[in-house]
């Protein structure tokens, strides 16, 4: 995972701001992410996504929330809903 984005997944964790942000759809997270100083793609986004699905890492307790009930946070930008 790109180190910015890596960085941005951590100050979403921190930041109840951003999650709100987030959860409330439309935000485009590359935009968002640039907004607080972090430089990555909607590419990068989405390989970030395919290589935390074939990992052992666990989601953190923000992501195990937006993914519960079988949802998961929208960003078509990545190619995914």
């Amino acid at each position: 995972m790109k180190e910015s984005l890596a960085t941005f997944r951590k100050a979403i964790t921190e930041s109840a701001d951003l999650q709100e942000k987030i959860l409330k759809g439309g935000t485009d997270l590359v935009e968002l992410g640039k907004e607080n100083g972090h430089d990555f793609s909607a590419e990068d986004v989405k390989a970030a996504y395919e290589e935390l699905q074939n990992s052992d890492e666990e989601l953190t307790e923000f992501e195990l929330a937006s993914v519960s009930g079988g949802g998961r946070v929208p960003y078509p930008q990545a190619g995914f809903y």
